[in-house]
């Protein structure tokens, strides 16, 4: 507003909101004043770190394992009678030297993939490694109808020559399908058994706790435990109970049962997928009073 000669500035009153607004336009510029430094020194400190660890083991960076699954992916794209488009496609991968084509003189098949997953890594030096790849591999004949498809293993040695750049540095071969880990699950050890009427008396109660975990219901299963307890999150919408196929009860410092427990797939209007899941449930209990109380669950 212009102010007349003569005017006093104190005669005009701020109108009404200004000075709301005025505040708020300064408290939203102080927070920003404040914030943008930190946010820039978490993402500089964030991208730092991942830049650290590329630049210590760059073969071991999430960028060398895209090169390796888009290299698998080319690798096993071919039409017979366009090899040289296949040669083409893998230029861009191989070191300087290499078979144009990697190694494959010729094949009698159309071939196209599916999944392709790096399966492990053997790392040779910071800049070297041997990259295990998983590739669907779909065999088609010349009119590209499928006959088959393969799960394959290819080892691709790959070197980092700088600047997030790799190159396949040496012919890439079959593999058989690395072993499984040979590691068996610890069953926990329990051995004093309840009687078979807490036995019976405990599967009637759990019956009707997993009727309403299926519903997740937070006023129902709240029930179940006790008001300084962890509460329970139910399962809503997604499955039905069915029953508890096995149930052992065993009577340590609390009632602890081990049960596995059946459950359907809800049907969704006229959508039926008919899943049927099996979980097993390791479930403590203690009375407070007449009642039974969950004290502890956990799927496993």
């Amino acid at each position: 507003m212009i102010r007349k000669k003569g005017d006093h500035p104190r005669e005009y009153k701020v109108i009404k909101g200004m000075r709301s607004k005025k505040i708020l336009i300064w408290g939203l510029l102080t927070i920003n004043v404040v914030a943008l430094p930190l946010g820039f020194f978490y993402l500089k400190n964030s991208t730092a770190a991942a830049r650290g660890i590329e630049q210590e083991a760059p073969v071991m960076s999430q960028t060398a394992r895209s090169f390796v699954e888009d290299f698998v992916s080319t690798y096993f794209s071919l039409h017979q009678g366009f090899e040289d488009v296949r040669a083409d496609s893998l230029k861009p991968f191989l070191m300087k030297g290499l078979d144009k084509q990697a190694g494959l003189e010729s094949i009698e098949a159309n071939l196209s993939t599916g999944k392709v997953r790096v399966w492990e890594i053997e790392k040779k030096s910071p800049n070297k490694a041997i990259m295990t790849v998983q590739a669907e591999v779909y065999i088609r004949d010349k009119s590209d109808k499928v006959l088959s498809m393969d799960k394959r293993f290819l080892a691709v040695p790959i070197e980092s020559i700088g600047n997030g750049q790799f190159v396949v540095s040496d012919i890439p071969y079959y593999v058989s399908q690395p072993s499984t880990p040979d590691v068996t699950k610890k069953e926990e050890s329990l051995s004093n058994k309840a009687d078979s009427s807490t036995k019976q008396e405990l599967e009637t109660y759990l019956k009707t706790f997993f009727q309403d975990y299926v519903s997740g219901n937070p006023d129902k299963l709240s029930s179940y435990t006790k008001s300084n307890s962890k509460r329970i999150q139910g399962m809503t919408g997604v499955l039905e109970f069915v029953k508890i196929k096995e149930l052992e009860v065993y009577k340590e410092k609390q009632m602890v049962v081990k049960a596995k427990v059946q459950f359907k797939e809800k049907d969704k209007g006229t959508i039926k997928t008919n899943g049927v899941y099996t979980y097993p449930y390791t479930i403590q209990l203690e009375k407070d009073g007449e009642r039974w109380m969950i004290v502890g669950m956990e799927t496993k």
